[in-house]
C-alpha cells in the first residue's frame, strides 16, 4: 500500500501535490487502497527526493490510471536496462543480450519521455550496474590468473575482447540519448579501472610490445639486406585497438604505449647507428621511418 505524507494530496487534475484542502481525502484514500506494492518502489525510485509537486502522472488521465500507466512503463524500462550475467543469458550477433526487444520496450520509454523523468533513468541504471559488477570482476580475475600462469599477452588479448562484450551487452540503446550512453561508459570504465588488479598494466605492455614490433630484416633472394618497416596501416591489429579505444584503456594507459614506443626508438638506434654517429644523414632517415 502507498502511503502518502499528510501534507501531500492527490488533485482531480490528476497531479499529486502539496495541498490542504480537506476535499482531495477521498481521492486520497482511493489512491492508497488501489496501489500496489511496487508502485512504493516506482515512487521511490523516481521521487525520492519527497518533493512530488507537480509530479504529472500521464497527460490527462483520469484517476489513478496515469500512476498504473507510469508504474508500468518504469518496470518494463528498468527490466529492459537492467545487466544480467552474459554467461548465463548469453549475446545476440550485434552483442546484446538475449531476450531485449526494443519494440517492446519502445513505448514505454517513451511514456517516461512525455512525465519528463527519463534523466531519472541513469541512477537506478547504474546502481544496478554497481551491484552486478561482480559478475564482470569474476571473470577479470579468471582470465588474469591464466595470464600469470602462462605469462602469455594473448590471456590479456582473450580478456580486453570479453570485457568488450560485457560492455556492449550492458549498453543502453543509442534511441535514449547520448546523455544516457555518457554517464554508463563513465561509470563502466571507472568501476574497470578499478577492478584491474596492478599486474594488468605489466600484462597490458607486453600486449602492445607484441601489437607494434616491426617487422623483422631479413635478406632478399639476391643475399642484399631488406629492410621491412611496420605499417601503421596494416589490418592486423585494427579491431583491437579499436576495443582499447572504446574501453578507455588508450587514455588509461597512454603512458605504457608510449612507453613502448620509445624503448622501440632507443633498441633500433643502439642496433643500427652505435658507431655511425658520424653518418646521421643515413641513420636519421630510417629511425624517422
Amino acid at each position: 500500500m502507498l502511503h502518502l505524507p499528510d501534507h501531500l494530496q492527490v488533485c482531480r487534475c490528476g497531479k499529486i501535490k502539496r495541498c490542504g484542502n480537506k476535499n482531495t481525502q477521498l481521492l486520497r484514500r482511493r489512491l492508497e487502497d488501489r496501489s500496489r506494492d511496487e508502485w512504493v518502489g516506482v515512487l521511490s525510485a523516481v521521487l525520492g527526493s519527497g518533493e512530488l509537486e507537480g509530479f504529472c502522472l500521464n497527460g490527462d488521465a483520469l484517476g489513478i490510471s496515469g500512476l498504473m500507466s507510469f508504474s508500468e512503463a518504469w518496470e518494463i524500462s528498468m527490466q529492459y536496462l537492467y545487466p544480467q550475467d552474459i554467461t548465463t543469458v548469453g549475446v545476440d550477433a550485434d552483442g546484446r543480450l538475449y531476450g531485449k526487444d526494443l519494440t517492446i520496450a519502445g513505448p514505454a520509454f517513451n511514456l517516461i519521455v512525455q512525465c519528463r523523468k527519463l534523466p531519472t533513468l541513469p541512477e537506478s541504471f547504474l546502481d544496478d550496474m554497481r551491484k552486478n559488477f561482480h559478475l564482470m570482476e569474476n571473470e577479470i580475475s579468471q582470465y588474469m590468473a591464466l595470464y600469470e600462469l602462462e605469462k602469455s599477452p594473448e590471456q590479456l588479448q582473450s580478456l580486453v575482447a570479453r570485457l568488450m562484450e560485457w560492455y556492449k551487452a550492458w549498453a543502453p540503446p543509442t534511441e535514449l540519448g547520448p546523455t544516457l550512453s555518457t554517464a554508463y561508459t563513465h561509470n563502466f570504465q571507472t568501476r574497470l579501472f578499478s577492478s584491474l588488479p596492478l599486474s594488468f598494466a605489466h600484462g597490458f605492455k607486453e600486449l602492445c610490445t607484441s601489437l607494434l614490433a616491426p617487422s623483422e630484416n631479413g635478406t632478399s633472394e639476391d643475399g642484399t639486406l631488406t629492410i621491412q618497416r611496420w605499417d601503421p596501416n596494416a589490418r592486423a591489429h585494427t579491431g583491437l585497438w579499436k576495443l582499447f579505444k572504446a574501453l578507455g584503456l588508450i587514455d588509461r594507459y597512454e603512458s605504457v604505449i608510449a612507453s613502448v614506443g620509445y624503448e622501440f626508438i632507443e633498441d633500433h638506434v643502439l642496433k643500427n647507428c652505435t658507431g655511425e654517429w658520424h653518418s646521421l644523414g643515413v641513420c636519421l632517415p630510417e629511425v624517422r621511418a
